[in-house]
């Protein structure tokens, strides 16, 4: 070993050192603080928990300070969970350039909070070391990008969320009172959706669900007939007049407003108006 590397080496074995002795709680609690008001950490918090996000990150952070103390980095298991975790962010709507940058963010707001809970001796050497340290972060990153990414193409792939996104688009153009194309015809029939008006516009807000279970609830809603999909927190569509409804509020956690039957004209006006009043009735532990 020539004095070059035994001197890396030594480095290395004394970053090690300090870094064992930081909390990972802490300098998750940390990162949280910095990241707390951008949209990307308000919008993760909304469609997936803010308690869930918070776990995240205190895992995320363990994670990394243990990579960077043991030189071992995610396993198996660990990666499996961060995929499902990616599944249920996709499934969920939110964009994937949105959840990577929220952990990029979190990644440049680590190593602040590591020096910020160091010892006062000891930060002068964690600066010099900053080279090292960004060097395991970067790694971390292009692992959970790597994983984000394929979980994302994966979800994409699934039966449930094909049918999202063709009742999202047809939807869409509902609301624009766009003429209905070819394509579009296509899309009603694979859903099973008369496109004729008269609609009757609603959103559902499933009281504490994942992710999973909001696009699970969008499906079933389809093969009913009506054209439904998450979005956020909520569900959202569209039904025929004679749609019923019974078999879904048996759940008790479902919250449901929607309007009397309209054309395309009311359409956008309606959602803005059902969206403000399921938060307002949310606010008040309103149910059925």
């Amino acid at each position: 070993m020539t004095g070059r590397s035994e001197r890396a080496a030594a480095a290395a074995a004394a970053l090690r050192d300090v870094l064992e002795h930081v909390d990972a709680d802490a300098v998750a609690q940390r990162v949280e603080s910095v990241l707390r008001h951008t949209p990307e950490y308000v919008r993760t918090a909304r469609d997936c928990g803010a308690s869930a996000l918070r776990a995240s990150l205190h895992r995320h952070a363990g994670l990394l300070l243990h990579w960077m103390v043991r030189g071992t980095p995610p396993d198996s298991y660990v990666l499996s969970e961060m995929y499902e975790q990616a599944r249920e962010c996709a499934a969920a709507g939110q964009p994937l350039d949105g959840g990577l940058l929220l952990h990029h963010r979190a990644a440049s707001a680590f190593w602040d909070a590591v020096l910020g809970l160091a010892a006062e001796e000891e930060r002068g050497q964690l600066a010099d070391w900053t080279d090292q340290g960004r060097r395991h972060i970067d790694s971390y990153l292009d692992v959970v990008t790597r994983t984000f990414t394929q979980a994302y193409a994966d979800q994409a792939d699934l039966p449930s969320a094909q049918g999202d996104r063709r009742a999202r688009t047809l939807f869409d153009r509902l609301c624009a009172r766009l003429p209905l194309t070819v394509e579009d015809q296509e899309r009603a029939a694979r859903l099973g959706f008369d496109p004729t008006p008269p609609y009757v516009p609603f959103v559902v807000l499933p009281d504490r669900s994942t992710p999973a279970e909001r696009a699970e609830l969008a499906a079933r809603l389809r093969t009913a007939g009506a054209l439904a999909f998450v979005e956020d927190a909520h569900v959202t569509g569209l039904t025929g007049p004679a749609f019923d409804w019974s078999s879904f509020m048996a759940d008790r956690r479902l919250l449901l407003a929607q309007d009397p039957a309209t054309g395309r004209t009311g359409l956008q006006t309606a959602f803005d108006n059902l969206r403000l009043l399921v938060a307002v009735a949310s606010r008040s532990h309103r149910r059925g």
